[in-house]
């Protein structure tokens, strides 16, 4: 059976408070005690110490689950703070480097991580693979060249196409044909 009043110092016990605060909380007003002879001791009913158990004392410590989200609130603070500039510089480390063949004019994409890691690549026909395919119908021993290096070369070949130089060799000499192309990609002076 409860008790109708509680001593100053069993109700802090009780209410899981320090006894300066619940004293503090009695002189304030917030809690009504009776006093007893001893002027710094009070008896508390048990009505108002369950009502005090609901209120929070402002300078007692934080709770488990308190100090959980506490923690989590920083963390995710700290996140949304520095992660933007993480993400920055992880994007900058990708790499997006075209390759095209010199045999058979297929192009290669790729997307590297530091120039290390592959992530994707992608091989496509070129605007000469189903000519060379034609003549030369056996699997491409592809000879990569980066675009960075050979863009010139890549770019001589479609303006020359444009210009119709292409045309001047029969379509009949197919390996002809085949052969300028593989000469123009594979020249190594500019």
């Amino acid at each position: 059976m409860e008790k109708p009043f509680y001593s100053l110092r069993e109700a802090a016990r009780l209410a899981g408070v320090p006894e300066e605060n619940l004293r503090r909380s009695v002189l304030l007003g917030e809690i009504v005690a009776t006093p007893v002879a001893d002027d710094r001791q009070y008896l508390v009913a048990a009505s108002e110490l369950s009502r005090y158990r609901g209120k929070k004392s402002t300078s007692s410590t934080p709770e488990p689950r308190e100090r959980f989200f506490c923690l989590a609130a920083f963390a995710i603070v700290a996140i949304l703070s520095v992660g933007p500039l993480f993400i920055c510089l992880w994007i900058g480390s990708f790499q997006e480097v075209d390759y095209f063949c010199g045999n058979c004019t297929r192009t290669l994409h790729t997307t590297r991580l530091r120039q290390t890691v592959l992530i994707t690549h992608r091989i496509e026909a070129g605007p000469f693979s189903r000519l060379v395919q034609r003549v030369y119908p056996a699997p491409c021993r592809h000879e990569w060249i980066s675009f960075r290096e050979g863009g010139n070369r890549w770019r001589r070949l479609m303006t020359m196409e444009k210009e119709g130089v292409l045309s001047v060799i029969p379509e009949s000499d197919g390996v002809g044909r085949v052969e300028f192309i593989r000469g123009v990609l594979r020249r190594t002076a500019p």
